[in-house]
């Protein structure tokens, strides 16, 4: 013989459950829970202005520019910006060459061929701006020696230091301007006042930030 057991569950045992507020006070579930305004419950209607803007949030249309981050969202769906860094490990530093004697370097970037041998460095310039670069050089000759940092993947000049005083020194300048964006080689190139000058070149470093 079967016997068919039916367990009729009772609404108010139901209610038991943890007591949720919601299960038996449907004005709750509306306002506190669900966050509908009491205009809203009273005339029946659902629409932009019956929706309480302390308890919905707003669609997000604010953005921010630059390598600005999102910091906070308003009620009204608008955005406050924080100052932030899109390049990676900022600042960083890199090297660029090593020691190099350039004989009869010439008047003009890339004369003779040991001026060409000066280090190169692939770098990423996103969110970079500033560049502070340092070279050691030595003055061998009679007149001035420039060296310039140099683009190569854009074939544009970022900055130069001229030497000017007699033996060996390290100098440095700060680049502000004309920073590309993205992956880019750069080199060092050089030139002097007479062609016929021997300076050498002992290596530099860029730190970007």
């Amino acid at each position: 013989m079967k016997v068919l057991f039916i367990i009729l569950l009772l609404p108010k045992l139901s209610l038991a459950w943890d007591n949720p507020g919601w299960l038996h006070d449907p004005a709750a579930l509306q306002t506190t829970y669900l966050g509908f305004s009491t205009a809203c419950i009273n005339s029946g209607k659902f629409g932009t202005d019956r929706i309480d803007g302390t308890v919905i949030q707003s669609r997000v249309t604010g953005t921010c520019t630059g390598n600005n981050f999102v910091q906070s969202i308003a009620e009204a769906g608008t955005v406050g910006c924080g100052a932030g860094g899109a390049g990676a490990n900022l600042p960083q530093t890199i090297s660029i060459g090593g020691y190099n004697v350039l004989t009869n370097v010439g008047t003009a970037y890339d004369a003779v061929a040991v001026s060409s041998g000066m280090g190169i460095a692939y770098v990423n310039f996103t969110g970079v701006a500033a560049i502070d670069w340092y070279i050691s050089i030595t003055k061998a000759g009679t007149s001035n020696h420039t060296y310039q940092l140099f683009n190569v993947t854009d074939s544009a000049e970022l900055g130069t230091i001229v030497h000017t005083t007699t033996g060996t020194a390290i100098l440095n300048t700060t680049i502000s301007s004309g920073i590309p964006t993205g992956n880019k080689l750069v080199r060092v190139r050089a030139k002097a006042v007479t062609g016929t000058d021997d300076p050498i070149y002992n290596g530099s470093t860029i730190q970007i930030r």
